[in-house]
Formats: structure tokens, C-alpha cells, sequence
């Protein structure tokens, strides 16, 4: 398995998982935000059916593995700009 390059996604879907084939594990650095009026939580759903909002401040970061959880921004950015950096792997 080889790191994909460093990338920057604007475009979310919901209740995405990212492909088994490709990606296992996915890194998000929340690297700034703008305007941001209401948290945006990523929703992350456990293997046991749990369901998890991860809500990053600027400079924290976050590993999962994105190949088997479910995973989405369940509402609309309600702000400006926010801009995480991604690495899959």
C-alpha cells in the first residue's frame, strides 16, 4: 500500500465511504475555517452502528478507516469557508 498525494476536497457527499480497493484510512487536518456560524460535524458511523459527530478545531486532526465507516457532513456549511486537508491511503 502507498500514500496517495496530499489533496484538498471541497465537494462532500453524504454518507460517503471511500473505496475498499484504494483507500483504507483517511487523515483530515482541519486546516482553517472562515465565517463558520454552526459547528460541522463529520458523522462517522462505529462497526457496531453507533454513530459519532467529530468536530475538529483548526490544527486538530483525525484517522479512520474510511474503506469501512460510513461517513458524511450531515448538514450544509453554514459559513464562509472550510478547509480540510486530506491524505488517503
Amino acid at each position: 500500500m502507498q500514500p496517495l498525494p496530499l489533496r484538498l476536497l471541497s465537494k462532500h457527499q453524504r454518507r460517503a465511504a471511500a473505496q475498499p480497493e484504494t483507500h483504507i484510512l483517511a487523515a483530515i487536518v482541519h486546516v482553517a475555517e472562515q465565517g463558520v456560524e454552526t459547528p460541522w460535524p463529520l458523522e462517522i458511523e462505529a462497526h457496531d452502528g453507533s454513530m459519532y459527530n467529530v468536530l475538529l478545531k483548526v490544527g486538530e486532526s483525525l484517522i479512520y478507516e474510511s474503506a469501512r465507516l460510513a461517513h458524511s457532513r450531515a448538514t450544509p456549511l453554514d459559513g464562509e469557508m472550510y478547509l480540510p486537508q486530506f491524505q488517503l491511503s
